[in-house]
């Protein structure tokens, strides 16, 4: 009874946060919805924009909506809504084989109101998080229908072998699945499972069809670049992982407060205040009233979020605070919730359990939605910019007939979508307050040569003060003689003299020579 209702009501509080503009349209985003335009007029990308390490599945499935409805973003959020009811349907489905019936409201109803970091991460399109979680939980299932049967074969390996090998191309996160399951498949067949050789012969040939793009890519762009993204070399360092005692506390706050939902990804703050204790409590009165023994398979999440945690913490992805890369440990924190508040034998225990849970994550939305601002998916303040006012930019800017020019990453592929790329804007501005700027931004360098050939550019910046201080003091050092507008929040450099660039401005680094 609870699974209609439950996976129509997710669907539509995605739908309905961003129509209360509580998810604003975001530049990662945005690049995906580029590539997906792309795809329909004939690109064939196998990976994110300018990454090696996810996968352009997401981009297909949009295009694939957009073919289907037209483009607009309301289309991009239902794609990510539907992969979300996917991970619901499977998550539920192995619960309901390990667990029973019983467990069937729990775990849907745990997941229709989450942890509010698994919510946001789940509603954007952000290059392969939905997917992640998706086929996690078929590999779940899937693992734990084989390890029921007296004997699995050729075909049961290749379609875990093939999940397991799509997954990962659509990102690394995958692999927090695909190795502890693996590793319990061997563990099952030392203990006694009739695990073939077809079936891991299986697996190896699903698992290399599914990695043919990342074959391909490592073939074109090389071994060592693929393997430098893998490892984390994006990600942005925190200070704190220098001392081994520091690293520990960010452990505490960085982590655990993320997956246990007291904490929003974008800052360390406990949601409700004091209320922040109520999972806690909540979980040791779970404990406490657990009088039978754990069902063995409730271990599985376990062990995906000590394995999640492990590699968190011993790679450099620990510098990354917002608890994106904590996902996998959030559903496995889910999963065990549902199955163990099923095991109470009292339902008055169940029923406080069960909606003191869900009630503080609804709270905890009702709460970061309630007062000004956005959920939003960047723990960078710097990253945090305003783009309520695109609309009138990008009319500013047509009428004015500024159609090439330089912003910065967070403005121009939002921007470009959005104007049907009529407004092509290179992100070679910095944002940082320091001003400093990574090549990394320019995803998609075609923009760039477009604007490197411009004869006619301008400049959209959103702060900080920084740089546009830069900018006019690099304009008169050249001679440059130009006119400058505010326009909502972002401030318009145009009918500069001549065409100059900023690394000419001694802003940022020159881009690669164009074709």
């Amino acid at each position: 009874m609870c699974w209609a209702p439950m996976l129509v009501a997710a669907v539509l509080l995605r739908l309905i946060l961003w129509w209360k503009d509580e998810l604003p349209f975001h530049a990662d985003e945005a690049v995906v919805a580029l590539m997906a335009r792309h795809i329909l007029q004939g690109e064939r990308p196998l990976f994110f924009y300018g990454q090696s390490y996810m996968g352009a599945l997401d981009a297909y499935l949009t295009a694939l909506g957009f073919a289907l409805f037209g483009e607009s973003v309301t289309v991009i959020r239902m794609v990510q809504a539907l992969l979300y009811a996917g991970t619901m349907v499977f998550s539920a489905a192995w619960l309901y084989e390990v667990a029973g019936k019983s467990s069937q409201c729990p775990v849907l109803l745990l997941l229709l109101f989450p942890p509010v970091g698994f919510l946001l991460y789940t509603a954007f399109s952000l290059g392969g998080y939905g997917e992640a979680l998706f086929f996690g939980s078929v590999l779940l299932w899937w693992t734990w229908r084989c390890s029921q049967r007296q004997r699995i074969l050729l075909r049961d390996g290749f379609l875990w072998g093939s999940l397991a090998g799509i997954g990962l191309w659509c990102t690394h996160l995958t692999a927090i699945y695909v190795l502890p399951l693996a590793f319990i498949l061997l563990y099952k067949q030392w203990r006694g499972l009739q695990v073939r050789w077809p079936f891991w012969a299986g697996l190896a040939a699903g698992l290399t069809i599914g990695l043919i793009p990342y074959l391909l890519h490592i073939g074109s762009k090389g071994l060592y670049a693929v393997l430098a993204d893998l490892r984390g070399a994006r990600v942005p360092q925190h200070p704190l992982l220098s001392d081994p005692l520091q690293r520990l506390g960010l452990l505490v706050l960085a982590w655990f407060t993320v997956v246990m939902g007291v904490r929003p990804p974008w800052e360390f703050i406990f949601i409700g205040g004091p209320l922040a204790v109520v999972p806690l409590l909540l979980f040791l009165l779970l404990v406490k009233v657990t009088r039978k023994p754990i069902s063995s398979a409730l271990t599985w999440p376990l062990v995906l979020a000590g394995f999640n945690l492990f590699l968190w913490w011993a790679t450099p992805f620990a510098g990354d605070v917002s608890g994106r890369y904590a996902l996998p440990s959030t559903h496995a924190w889910i999963l065990f919730l549902a199955g163990s508040i099923s095991q109470v034998s009292q339902r008055k225990l169940r029923a406080i359990l069960l909606w003191g849970f869900t009630g503080y994550y609804a709270l905890s939305l009702l709460i970061l939605t309630w007062g000004p601002g956005f959920l939003n998916p960047q723990f960078n303040f710097a990253s945090r910019i305003d783009l309520s006012g695109l609309p009138e930019l990008a009319e500013f800017l047509e009428r004015n007939r500024l159609v090439h020019g330089y912003t910065n990453y967070w403005i121009a592929y939002p921007l470009a979508f959005l104007s049907g790329e009529k407004l092509i804007f290179a992100p070679r501005l910095p944002y940082h307050f320091d001003l400093r700027y990574s090549p990394w931004d320019d995803r998609y360098p075609l923009y760039t040569c477009l604007v490197v050939r411009s004869e006619d550019i301008a400049y959209v910046t959103s702060g900080p003060p920084a740089l546009d201080q830069a900018l006019r003091k690099g304009f008169q050092a050249l001679g440059i003689t130009w006119e400058e507008v505010t326009v909502k929040n972002f401030r318009v450099y145009y009918r500069l003299s001549s065409p100059v660039h900023p690394w000419e401005l001694g802003i940022s680094s020159p881009p690669e020579p164009c074709p």
